[in-house]
């Protein structure tokens, strides 16, 4: 039937298809049994998912701000103000996440490495809910020195993963989430997102409300006044992060064409200031552009992929 959820394999629980057949025999005879699994996608179309009150749509920007006031050397303070901003709402297989951040830093102390992570949020409902967080990819970039204002723009490629939501299915709730955060000090943001089947319908945006031209959601300003006692105003300088290392997760050959081909880089390309370094992920899940000696870093935890539907023969 049409409201049959997508067979979805977890580790504490699963949605499971299967026909059975059973030949009754008669009295005191052995009975013949036999069942055949099998797998449904119920394909999720991300523009029918409905928007909720004050929302922007899912074909705009999906971005989130925050302030986050800190001591340093005992006496002095200063803020962060941390943005992040991703093309989208929804995304499918395959489509890649552009990320961009924007970092004010207030205070006279280097922030540390700035991180963005892809997260899979799966609760089982039982007695109690159970829930299993994992880190599907994950990009670094480097810290912010004091007194700047940096952007940085990244992007992750989406993997095979399960659908947002198992229309259906009550037992079993999937939430992914864009985490960008700073390790010193602490502060993050969440952009929550769907992933689904069916490609979000782009709307045309005008040059102002484009992601490439969002303005700053913060305007740069004077130190805090006991900075500003002591070593006077110190201007915002514009800067940009670079990436220390991208990783991802092996990827799947559930999604054909997905995969990329080891690619070389010419060694005079390599050396040239205008030439980044190209490199590949762990598992060769996208390539990307990185300056300085990057060494992906895999991510430690195991993809939940979904069920591997292009092996099974008729019906498609």
């Amino acid at each position: 039937p049409a409201s049959a959820p997508t067979s979805f394999e977890g580790p504490f629980g699963k949605v499971l298809h299967q026909v059975k057949a059973v030949i009754d025999t008669p009295r005191f005879s052995k009975d013949y049994k036999c069942n055949k699994i099998f797998y449904v996608l119920c394909p999720l179309n991300l523009n029918d998912i409905p928007e909720r009150p004050g929302r922007t749509r899912r074909s705009q920007p999906n971005t989130m701000s925050i302030t986050k006031k800190f001591n340093y050397k005992l006496v002095k303070s200063g803020n962060i103000i941390l943005t992040a901003t991703s093309d989208l709402k929804g995304y499918i297989v395959g489509q890649v996440i552009q990320l961009r951040t924007d970092i004010e830093n207030k205070s006279g102390r280097d922030t540390g490495a700035v991180v963005a992570s892809l997260l899979q949020k799966v609760a089982y409902k039982s007695k109690r809910w159970i829930y299993d967080l994992r880190t599907i990819a994950e990009v670094e970039g480097s810290g912010v020195k004091a007194w700047k204002h940096a952007e940085w723009r990244e992007q992750i490629l989406v993997p095979a993963l399960p659908q947002s939501i198992l229309q259906g299915c009550s037992l079993i709730h999937i939430d992914y989430y864009i985490q960008v955060s700073l390790k010193s000090p602490e502060v993050s943001v969440t952009l929550p997102i769907y992933i689904g089947n069916i490609a979000v319908n782009r709307v045309p945006l005008s040059p102002s409300r484009s992601i490439q031209h969002i303005p700053s959601a913060v305007v740069p300003s004077a130190p805090p006044e006991e900075e500003e006692a002591a070593s006077g105003y110190h201007p915002m300088d514009n800067v940009s992060i670079p990436t220390k290392s991208h990783s991802q997760q092996q990827p799947f050959s559930y999604a054909p064409g997905l995969s990329f081909q080891e690619i070389r880089v010419d060694s005079e390309q390599t050396g040239s200031p205008n030439h980044p370094t190209l490199c590949l992920s762990t598992g060769a899940t996208v390539p990307y552009y990185a300056e300085g000696n990057v060494v992906p870093v895999p991510t430690a935890s195991s993809l939940i992929l979904p069920p591997e539907y292009s092996t099974w023969g008729y019906p498609y």
